[in-house]
């Protein structure tokens, strides 16, 4: 039975980032901000335009936020040093880095605090709708648009997640990078070192999936797939209007891919589709608005900024919005059978706030990434407003064990902990302090 099983506030306010996972922790990097917010809205917020892409990371097993410090500006004095970092070779397949397979014990001491490390390379510059995907320890980062500049980008950056730091990797790759662009899909083929980048607008073009732009991470080379079987090309885009990505995940050598749109394109979706990576042709499965084919079991209602991941081959959504409400529901997608269900994970554990532990509230535009056998979803729009991005972040267990089920009922009921060990009661803590 899936749970909600922690939920913290005090974190980065964020909308529209980009995460990955390595092991224990969740990186995020950029989005919308409040402080970023305020200074579309004229509020007299102070923001500097050229200021470098922040980082933040989350512990899984501390239940803490860090900050890391990384350079304030995106220029070139944030450079440390000539010649700067290369990036590593990749890893063979079989010697992968891979995520745990249960959720990683909690440690009784608190986690140590971060050191400068000099960059190797300039930082990005702040962004929003940009994404982020991971092969062989290095997070490539590509896309976004910056409010404050009106830019839309295309070069691509990579940062090593053991050192910290910002490699150089413009001057090494060939190929011609796919058009400047947000709010597009990412997913990563990793025991292939390949990156796959789709869908997304930017000022003049909306783009649509029948163009896929495939990075070579070992050659460091970019290449264009044109892809069978894709939908018609959406419209250009209309002055004002937004549209946010659908969401993609991948699954053995297929991306699945689901929902998206937005009210200036014809609607919105709630079709799945799979791009196939070794025939290089889209597949509908599911049917639904935008799609073709059949399916089984109630379809979730189309939208567009939602959140996926992918868990013992199934692909859940939770979350987004269409033009008139949004969503905090979960639903799982069975691509063997095309079998969808909705699932209401139970609540009532650790956090902060009326009901404990209870999933996020209504959103769009927030962010989750798998860590074993735990879903951490944190950040994203509040409600409609273009103006505020969440702080809180939330955590559903897919496995809670005995323990963790234990100490959900001390929380819930207030059960006096004076008898507990030491790093029982430190953990009990960390579930119920803000982050």
């Amino acid at each position: 039975m899936l749970r909600w099983t922690v939920h913290l506030r005090g974190g980065p306010d964020r909308a529209e980032h980009a995460t990955v996972a390595v092991g224990s922790k969740v990186y995020a990097f950029g989005g919308h901000t409040v402080a970023g917010m305020a200074y579309m809205h004229n509020t007299g917020q102070s923001v500097t335009p050229t200021d470098a892409v922040n980082v933040s990371v989350f512990n899984t097993v501390s239940l803490r936020w860090m900050k890391l410090p990384l350079p304030l500006s995106s220029s070139a004095s944030c450079v440390a040093e000539e010649g700067g970092g290369e990036l590593p070779p990749p890893p063979d397949a079989s010697a992968s880095a891979a995520p745990p397979t249960a959720t990683p014990p909690i440690a009784v001491a608190p986690p140590p605090v971060a050191t400068a490390v000099a960059a190797a390379a300039p930082a990005p510059s702040r962004r929003w709708g940009h994404t982020a995907i991971l092969i062989g320890g290095v997070a490539y980062l590509w896309g976004g648009y910056n409010y404050y500049t009106k830019e839309y980008y295309d070069a691509l950056h990579a940062f090593d997640v053991d050192a910290h730091r910002w490699l150089r990797v413009q001057p090494k790759v060939s190929g011609a990078a796919p058009e400047a662009r947000h709010q597009h899909s990412a997913a990563a083929l990793a025991d292939r070192g390949v990156m796959l980048v789709y869908g997304g607008r930017n000022r003049l073009t909306a783009f649509g999936l029948g163009e896929v732009a495939r990075l070579d991470t070992r050659a460091m080379a970019w290449s264009r797939i044109d892809a069978r079987g894709a939908p018609p090309a959406p419209p250009p885009p209309i002055a004002g209007s937004s549209h946010h990505p659908s969401a993609a995940c991948v699954v053995g050598t297929r991306v699945l891919e689901f929902g998206g749109g937005g009210p200036a394109r014809g609607g919105y979706s709630n079709a799945v589709r799979a791009f196939d990576a070794d025939s290089n042709s889209w597949l509908t499965l599911g049917g639904g608005v935008g799609g073709v084919g059949s399916h089984r079991g109630p379809l979730p209602e189309a939208r567009e900024g939602h959140s996926a991941f992918v868990h013992d081959g199934a692909l859940y959504v939770f979350g987004g919005r269409d033009a008139t409400q949004e969503f905090h529901d979960v639903w799982r997608f069975d691509p063997k059978g095309a079998w969808w269900k909705a699932v209401a994970p139970r609540g009532g554990g650790a956090g902060l706030g009326a009901g404990g532990g209870q999933g996020p509230a209504w959103r769009p535009s927030m962010c989750c990434c798998v860590v074993g056998d735990r879903v951490v979803l944190f950040g994203g729009y509040k409600g409609h407003s273009a103006n505020m991005a969440a702080d809180d972040l939330h955590i559903l267990d897919l496995s809670p064990s005995l323990k963790t089920l234990s100490k959900m009922a001390v929380i819930r009921h207030g059960l006096k902990q004076q008898g507990l060990p030491h790093n029982v009661r430190w953990e009990l803590a960390a579930m119920t302090t803000a982050g």
